[in-house]
């Protein structure tokens, strides 16, 4: 798998000077674009935690990842790249900013962005023949220290705040000086995801905005990204409660498990004639990731295929009951009801407590085609995922509700809307699906496209960690969400499936330690992972640095950052930072006592 690289400029440099918009690799220069809505930057290492505050407050300005938490540097992401400016001149007013690192992307063939952030830090390996006072001497020049020494005379180093030039220009000048076998930023990485084959995948705009159909860019829901730290696990099941679900060459053997039909109470989950709503649904939370279908958000978890369609509400409500007792981690509801039923609410209440050995299952809802009217029931039943509908054009739906109950929003599309693109998913087999010829059905919309996207986002957050609650899930949905500001209809704002991931790692509460010396464990890490740990400021313990999901903390600190880098093959690397104060226990770690 080639790995491509993103980097960023010190911002208020001359480029024009400098004009190093490439790095040395393999003894050629590797050309970059710059980008106009992504930078990085630099404040005091004690503003850190004001200032994470403060940018998750701003509607411009996004933090996409806190990349080095003991110097401060953090990326940033701009809803509008015309105001750079303006929005860092904000910020400005608050916060001393030491440096501002321009941001650059690569585009490969297929159209996919792959960002190139870079920090204060390079890597070089410098040649066998030159000597310490030669290193010493060209680190002086150009105010870089030695943060490490590895093997075979690599060193990681790092610009110091002295410096005046770009990290770029000084890795750049490293390589040119001819002291050096090779000289690169410490880039953090995006990479070609070659895990992406499907033919049909560049008409799914909702996973991966390019702008088709004159749509903005960007505008999906993030799960690029996120399909590096997860596909699923079959371990988590999704109940469809839909018209049922058919077996389908985008489903893997074994994925759709045993069913139910509460019409005649059987356990067959299975379709009738007229019956496609549901297979759609399916296709989009869990539609295997192959060369020749479309690509589901979820494709490794299971699906379980409950039929409510032509049962009585009474029935209806056993049918919520059986799902969870059968052991759906997730029930996905893209269906609606006019007025309230009492029975189905309390068998949902039933499955938000008592589901997942009470943990609760999580319920997600379509908001309903109410054109701006209230959500359908039971989407106002309190606890239920509510989810609304945005274009390809980063507008509301015109059927989507306004109502301060819809929680989320995810893309879906219009059929009486040429402007807006559909969803693309799976149909049933010719003759009983929304096509003649089957297969595959490219005109899906309304809400009950946009709800088994965060039904797939959800399966993805228990196949990380299934010990979360039913609330966890769901405010980790919502809490990671795009916001659009305050608005009657997008509720938290856009899914976001990498960020909310990423807020799995996150979300082990304030990291607090007792006085004594103490082993601190990662609660839960994913498998086949590489894990290593710093604390900062570096001086207050010994040693500082590790490996392993355990750090071993001194208890002569008063407080610092302890932060777990995770690196899983295959995937792009994942910080885990937390700050650590003497005094009291830390939720979501294991604590093991090495003394009192």
């Amino acid at each position: 798998m080639k790995i491509l690289i993103s980097v960023f400029f010190v911002f208020g440099l001359s480029f024009a000077a400098f004009g190093q918009d490439f790095y040395y690799s393999n003894n050629e220069k590797h050309y970059l674009s710059k980008a106009t809505n992504w930078l990085s930057v630099q404040v005091k290492a004690e503003d850190s935690l004001k200032f994470r505050a403060k940018i998750g407050n701003q509607e411009m300005v996004s933090l996409k990842e806190h990349l080095i938490p003991e110097r401060g540097i953090f990326w940033l992401q701009l809803e509008q790249s015309a105001m750079i400016d303006e929005d860092l001149a904000e910020i400005k007013k608050e916060f001393d900013i030491l440096r501002t690192f321009q941001g650059y992307y690569m585009t490969d063939g297929s159209g996919d962005t792959m960002h190139y952030i870079m920090t204060d830090v390079f890597n070089v390996q410098f040649s066998e023949d030159v000597t310490p006072d030669q290193i010493r001497a060209i680190n002086e020049k150009y105010s870089v220290e030695i943060l490490s020494e590895g093997l075979e005379n690599e060193y990681m180093l790092r610009l110091t705040e002295a410096s005046e030039m770009s990290t770029l220009e000084v890795a750049n000048i490293y390589y040119i000086e001819g002291l050096t076998e090779w000289s690169l930023p410490d880039f953090h990485v995006s990479i070609i995801r070659e895990s992406i084959p499907s033919i049909y995948f560049r008409d799914q705009w909702y996973l991966h905005n390019t702008g088709q159909g004159g749509g903005i860019a960007g505008l999906d829901i993030n799960i690029v990204p996120a399909w590096d730290i997860t596909t699923g696990s079959s371990d988590i099941i999704v109940a469809v409660v839909d018209e049922g679900v058919d077996p389908h060459e985008n489903f893997y053997e074994g994925q759709l498990i045993e069913g139910y039909n509460a019409a005649d109470k059987s356990n067959n989950g299975l379709p009738r004639k007229g019956d496609f709503h549901g297979q759609a649904v399916a296709g989009i939370i869990a539609a295997n990731h192959s060369a020749t279908g479309v690509m589901g958000v979820a494709p490794n978890v299971r699906l379980m295929s409950v039929r409510i369609e032509g049962a009585r509400v009474s029935d209806q409500a056993a049918a919520f009951d059986t799902a969870w007792v059968r052991g759906a981690d997730i029930i996905n509801l893209s269906w609606g009801w006019s007025g309230y039923f009492d029975n189905i609410a309390q068998a949902l209440q039933r499955a938000m407590t008592l589901g997942r050995n009470g943990k609760g299952t999580v319920v997600v809802k379509s908001a309903g085609n109410t054109y701006g009217g209230e959500v359908s029931f039971p989407g106002n039943v309190p606890g239920v995922l509510t989810v609304g509908a945005v274009t390809n054009r980063d507008q509301p739906a015109r059927y989507t509700p306004k109502s301060k109950r819809v929680d989320i929003v995810a893309p879906s599309g219009d059929r009486k809307d040429r402007r807006v693109l559909n969803i693309l998913t799976i149909d049933r087999h010719e003759p009983y699906g929304y096509v003649a010829d089957g297969r595959y059905y490219q005109n899906f919309d309304g809400t009950s496209a946009a709800a088994p996207q965060v039904s797939g986002v959800a399966a993805l957050i228990l196949s990380m960690n299934p010990e979360l609650t039913e609330k966890q899930v769901r405010e980790i949905l919502i809490n990671s969400a795009t916001s659009y500001g305050e608005t009657d209809w997008a509720g938290a704002g856009r899914l976001n499936a990498f960020q909310a991931l990423y807020e799995v790692y996150q979300n082990t509460g304030p990291s607090i330690i007792r006085t004594s010396s103490t082993t601190f464990s990662l609660g839960w890490i994913p498998s086949n992972a590489m894990i290593n740990w710093t604390f900062s400021p570096g001086y207050l313990i010994s040693p500082y640095t590790g490996s392993g999901a355990s750090a071993n903390l001194e208890s002569s600190m008063s407080e610092g950052t302890l932060t777990f880098t995770i690196n899983k093959p295959g995937n792009s690397p994942l910080k885990i930072s937390k700050d650590i104060v003497v005094g009291a226990e830390v939720p979501g770690f294991h604590q093991s006592k090495d003394h009192d």
